[in-house]
């Protein structure tokens, strides 16, 4: 009977695959995409036509027949606008082998070419055209000054002149070497007889030669231009690209036809295998109408039986509700849906509500502040549906509020269950207000004590930076003034000079104003000044910031903590505690953020670090020996391991189990209070569920661990755990 049940199981199992199979063989088959190929094909069609116009538009250009460039600036326009939608297209349009990824990279390529090409024609071609109009108008002026002088060698000149610009004319149609050569030629002919030219008529003659030397040049910029886009590279490029496209095509067409023949041959199978099932499941029908009958009996003794077991369960309860009642704790009896079913006296005078007053109610409603209820729920949700409670989650502390509107901390704890008999959630409830503020209180004089203790040293760090803030200040207002008098002297020399007083007595003057100044000396030293005082500043900066994150208070809840910036900032703020004895060396990784309490974990380094220079002080001292602190920060499964390690003399072995008690200390009197490692695992380990541990070798130093759970296990005070 089992056998025939699974293989009905097995073959509605099959038959929900094939349906599944079928669906995305149908969707293979409809992933053809005609359109996108179209439009892909209009587009580099569109592409050829605009390497076709371009090339026409640069010759119109270079010859004369178009004398505006809107052509050509429309084409580059064109070009850009074709270029993104090509991207868009050949992403799906096109094969992604490395055949049609160097198609692709060669048309962007040639894309990218012409449009930089034709940019460069308009600029060279206007350059060109330019020079050729003003060259025969240069010509005929300095023609006409030549025939005006009447000798000679000027006449010589004019005919040379007038010679050049029929040969540069030419030469800008017909370009041929026999041309260069012969207007090579002539150029240094005419600029040999350049010194027969009179002075008057010099600027003429010299910008008469700057025109013809322009055509020639341009001419040989200009023409390789105009070869480079007539060629044709784009429209190759597209074609070859056209030609990969109707490629992919085919081949997506020959794809999607074989996925329509599997799909066939699948929904035949499907078909077939449905016959079977229904076969099969005709015959289970009949063997399960006996079994029926024969559990129909089979019940009918169980229930006698669970009879007798519920009057034995009735003298149990009434045994646990003696307990219940006389318990100093409270306990509240909850149901499955978090709803009160009861709560003792004691939870009746801790909440301030009868029992009849608060049943059938949502305990995490009534009694959880709204803050703390998600962490409450995710709690009880553990502990509550597990039958085997783990360690870490065995204690919950949490806000809670009475009938009274009186709130305070409470520890919360479940009796072990098994959930798949026990339909209630026994939870008891200790109020530990009392207990917390005496901690608070603790941890807040500590803290103080750290701030009082670090205050010289951070306005000691303070004062240095800002003192060569204040001197490079006062450098930067005194070289203000000197440059704000020679500005005023370029002034009144420039008035002089509108006037129009002696040029050569002017600079004269400009100099002495500026030897006066000091000009080269501020040029030097002020933007100096100026960088010091930002590193000064740079520097207070840093200080303050970590102050800041030392001191801000603590939130009542967990936060998403960067353990990095954490300990980069306790360095800063401790920065006179260790550095005349000790030199820092940090590792710190790459580290995911942490749940836990900032300014907690904050005083824990802190507490470690000063105990690490104190430590390194007692070695090094009467010695000009300094000391080493390494801190290193890694990731370690699902947690993360800061260790701080010192030089200093180590732990005596008789001494270390003693180094986490309250008010221990081996400080003189009135340097050490025996609270910091007290407190440091207080945080750690009771709050964050972490671990605090150290190695210690006499003589060598000592090496302090602290491991915290990225997601925190333990629980706080008020915290969302």
């Amino acid at each position: 009977m089992n056998r025939q049940r699974h293989g009905a199981w097995w073959a509605l199992l099959a038959v929900c695959l094939s349906l599944v199979l079928c669906g995305a063989l149908y969707r293979k088959t409809r992933s053809l995409d005609l359109e996108t190929h179209a439009e892909l094909k209009e587009a580099l069609k569109h592409v050829e036509q605009l390497d076709s116009d371009l090339g026409k538009g640069v010759l119109g250009s270079r010859y004369g027949l178009v004398n505006q460039y809107d052509a050509l600036t429309q084409g580059n326009a064109d070009l850009d606008a074709s270029r993104r939608e090509l991207r868009s297209l050949l992403s799906v349009g096109i094969g992604q082998d490395a055949t049609s990824e160097h198609a692709i990279a060669r048309l962007e390529q040639a894309l990218v070419k012409l449009r930089g090409d034709v940019e460069s024609f308009k600029t060279q071609n206007s350059v060109l055209k330019n020079s050729l109009f003003y060259l025969p108008v240069a010509g005929e002026t300095l023609s006409a000054g030549l025939m005006r002088e009447k000798s000679a060698h000027a006449a010589d000149t004019r005919e040379q002149v007038q010679a050049l610009v029929r040969s540069t004319l030419v030469y800008n149609l017909l370009r041929t070497g026999t041309l260069r050569d012969s207007l090579s030629l002539q150029h240094a002919r005419l600029e040999a007889a350049g010194g027969t030219v009179s002075d008057p008529l010099r600027p003429r003659f010299d910008q008469f030669l700057k025109h013809a030397r322009t055509v020639t040049v341009q001419q040989d910029l200009v023409d390789p231009l105009v070869a480079r886009i007539s060629a044709g590279e784009l429209s190759r490029a597209a074609a070859d690209v056209e030609v990969l496209c109707d490629s992919h095509l085919e081949r997506e067409a020959a794809r999607a036809n074989g996925y329509r023949s599997a799909l066939l041959l699948l929904v035949a199978s499907l078909l077939g295998a449905l016959f079977v099932i229904g076969f099969k499941l005709r015959r289970l029908y009949a063997t399960l109408e006996q079994q029926v009958l024969e559990r129909t009996r089979t019940l009918a003794e169980e229930k006698l039986a669970l009879q007798v077991a519920e009057r034995g369960a009735r003298l149990n309860e009434a045994r646990i509700n003696a307990i219940i009642e006389g318990a100093r704790e409270g306990i509240v009896r909850l149901g499955t849906d978090g709803k009160v079913r009861s709560w003792n006296p004691a939870a009746a005078l801790m909440f301030g509500a009868a029992d009849s007053e608060i049943q059938c109610q949502s305990f995490v409603t009534c009694a959880v502040l709204p803050e703390a209820q998600p962490a409450f729920l995710a709690w009880l949700s553990r502990v509550g549906t597990d039958g085997f409670i783990d360690q870490a989650d065995y204690w919950h502390e949490s806000p809670l509020v009475s009938a009274t509107n009186r709130t305070f901390a409470a520890e919360c704890s479940v009796a072990r269950r098994d959930p798949g008999i026990d339909d209630e959630i026994t939870l008891f409830v200790r109020d530990v207000s009392l207990a917390r503020g005496l901690e608070a209180e603790l941890r807040q004089a500590q803290k103080l004590e750290s701030v009082g203790r670090l205050a010289s040293g951070i306005a000691h760090e303070i004062n240095t930076p800002i003192q060569f803030v204040s001197d490079s200040c006062f450098f930067v207002h005194e070289s203000f003034k000197a440059l704000f008098g020679l500005v005023r002297g370029y002034a009144d020399l420039l008035e002089e000079a509108a006037r129009g007083g002696d040029q050569a007595g002017l600079r004269r003057a400009a100099a002495a104003l500026e030897e006066e100044a000091d000009l080269g000396y501020l040029i030097t030293s002020v933007p100096k000044s100026i960088e010091t005082m930002g590193d000064g500043l740079t520097r207070v900066a840093e200080l303050v910031a970590g102050m800041k994150t030392f001191a801000h208070p603590d939130q009542k809840e967990k936060v998403m903590v960067d353990l990095n910036h954490a300990l980069t900032s306790t360095l800063v703020i401790a920065r006179n505690e260790y550095k005349y004895v000790a030199d820092l060396q940090t590792d710190l990784a790459d580290l995911p953020q942490v749940l836990c309490h900032a300014g907690e974990i904050n005083q824990v380094i802190l507490n470690i670090l000063v105990n690490a220079a104190h430590a390194i002080g007692d070695r090094v001292r009467g010695t000009d020996r300094r000391g080493q602190i390494a801190i290193r920060s890694r990731v370690e499964g699902d947690a993360v391991l800061i260790s701080i390690s010192d030089s200093g003399g180590g732990i005596p072995p008789e001494i270390q189990p003693r180094i986490f008690d309250p008010f221990f200390t081996t400080k003189e009197v009135g340097k050490g209070t025996g609270q910091g490692l007290a407190i440091a695992r207080s945080v750690v380990v009771d709050k964050h569920g972490g671990e605090l541990s150290f190695v210690s070798e006499r003589g060598k130093g000592t090496t302090f661990h602290i491991r915290l759970p990225i997601r925190a296990g333990g629980s706080s005070g008020l915290s969302a755990a």
